[in-house]
């Protein structure tokens, strides 16, 4: 639990750093969601 602790105090101190992280998982889920879409668009057209 102390680790765990640690870590989450290392997180909120460094702001930057989770905001990044934040930021980068949000357009990783993005571009994830257009490929997704392309490729049901892309079917969706085929037929």
């Amino acid at each position: 639990m102390d680790v765990w602790n640690g870590r989450r105090f290392l997180i909120v101190d460094g702001s930057p750093v989770y905001l990044v992280y934040s930021v980068c998982l949000v357009c990783l889920v993005c571009l994830v969601h257009l490929v997704s879409f392309r490729q049901t668009k892309h079917t969706r057209q085929i037929r």
